[in-house]
């Protein structure tokens, strides 16, 4: 999307020269925050969404948000696939050990199966609702309503060029309107870090319901191994320090679920964001 901002400031400067010959209608249309209802006698005029219109910047839209979609998905089938192995190894290394048989932990063991139900559950309810929030910031991106980003870039500039009037007022306006539309580092890159911020804020909170979520199911699984362990009486040392060691075991799931989740899905958050539509790969982590 970066490098498209040249061709659509090319192209948003063949539209603001159209603009200007509209003089009779256009301190109104920039009244109107570029836009003015159509009648029987003119059509509807909409210059945000005509910016947004521009074809080729359009299509790598597109083409982005559809490559961010295709990419999110096995990401977080990976993170699912890596907490079940945690758990799979947590649990068959407790089940191999002789020492803690005699603790009768079946009943304990019993509860990794609804922790890994809970989470793949979890998951996949997670992953429709990613599906529905990256639609709502193409939508955000790509339509041009009241609060899109477009709208939002070009606010200012339509405020600044109504304050211009008297002699020589249409040409005055059309001059500086086009100056600061079609510029390099102006419209299209307020669009550009618009997108990228509500990427940062959504995945921001998604990171930390996943991480909390997470956490708690590992919290669950210690919390009931020390309350088998306390409802146990175990005497002989060998068993105690077995019994002891576990618990550290634990402990370290949890941390390594930690560093799970701040991994492979921080960087998924930040790959979506530094998409180039002429590297695919770029969306892909580990491939930088």
């Amino acid at each position: 999307m970066m490098d498209d901002e040249s061709h659509w400031v090319s192209e948003a400067r063949v539209l603001c020269r159209d603009w200007a010959a509209q003089t009779s209608r256009q301190l109104s249309i920039m009244k109107g925050e570029g836009y003015q209802k159509g009648t029987k006698r003119r059509p509807e005029s909409n210059w945000n969404r005509d910016l947004l219109q521009i074809a080729e910047p359009r299509d790598n839209m597109e083409d982005y948000f559809a490559n961010v979609l295709k990419t999110i998905k096995p990401i977080y089938q990976e993170l699912v696939r890596g907490i079940q192995s945690l758990l799979d190894a947590t649990k068959a290394k407790i089940r191999e050990d002789q020492q803690l048989k005699v603790m009768g932990v079946e009943t304990f063991l019993d509860s990794f199966v609804h922790e890994r139900k809970t989470i793949v559950k979890f998951m996949n309810d997670f992953f429709k609702e990613m599906r529905s929030d990256i639609g709502n910031i193409q939508q955000d991106a790509m339509v041009a309503s009241s609060n899109s980003h477009i709208a939002e870039a070009m606010r200012p500039i339509y405020a600044e060029v109504c304050q211009i009037k008297g002699r020589g007022g249409p040409d005055k306006r059309s001059a500086i309107f086009e100056k600061k539309v079609a510029r390099v580092g102006g419209v299209w890159t307020s669009v550009r870090n618009g997108i990228e911020k509500e990427f940062s804020i959504r995945f921001g909170a998604s990171l930390h319901r996943i991480e909390e979520v997470a956490t708690e199911m590992f919290e669950n699984i210690h919390k009931k191994f020390n309350l088998m362990c306390n409802d146990t009486i175990v005497k002989d040392p060998k068993e105690k320090s077995k019994e002891e060691e576990l618990r550290k075991q634990l402990q370290k799931q949890l941390i390594v679920a930690k560093q799970l989740l701040n991994g492979p899905v921080r960087e998924a958050a930040e790959a979506c964001k530094d998409y180039k539509p002429e590297d695919p790969t770029s969306l892909v982590v580990g491939e930088h």
